[in-house]
């Protein structure tokens, strides 16, 4: 009896690890695991290239410095403070970076995420300024040119 669960437990196991390998965007690096290291991509758009680019509906790889969150429409919170909000950031061409015309958005829907990334958690605060790759679609949010349904992320 233990053998029939051991391999009941392994066979949905080995077809969760399946079904995630063929989902675009099921998988993340372990920043801890040397393995599972994802190149920095040369092919990368900075913030600037993106938003000259009109590139919407592509899934690319574009690349900013983290300069704080959209709180809404067209108003970004440069820094961190009580009122930064956990879903998304906001990345620039420079790290000091004050105009609200050379930000985009990075919407942050997953919990993991949001944990890793979000300036709301004061453990991630350290990021601000950091140079940070990311990898989704690029749509609009909050009237922000953004990367949406993040795939992948990398920061340097």
């Amino acid at each position: 009896m233990k053998r029939f669960v051991k391999a009941g437990i392994i066979s949905a196991l080995m077809a969760a690890i399946a079904a995630a390998a063929m989902t675009s965007c099921a998988w993340m690096p372990d920043p801890e695991d040397p393995e599972t290291q994802v190149e920095i991509p040369t092919y990368a758009l900075s913030v600037g290239e993106l938003l000259a680019s009109g590139r919407a509906g592509d899934t690319l790889w574009v690349w900013g410095y983290v300069v704080g969150a959209i709180l809404k429409e067209k108003t970004v919170i440069f820094g961190c403070d009580s009122l930064v909000p956990a879903n998304n950031l906001a990345l620039a061409g420079s790290p000091s970076a004050g105009a609200v015309d050379s930000c985009m958005a990075v919407q942050l829907t997953k919990s993991a995420h949001k944990a890793a990334l979000s300036l709301a958690d004061t453990l991630n605060r350290p990021l601000l300024h950091r140079k940070l790759y990311v990898r989704g679609k690029v749509s609009t949010y909050k009237k922000f040119i953004s990367v949406t349904n993040l795939c992948d992320y990398l920061i340097e």
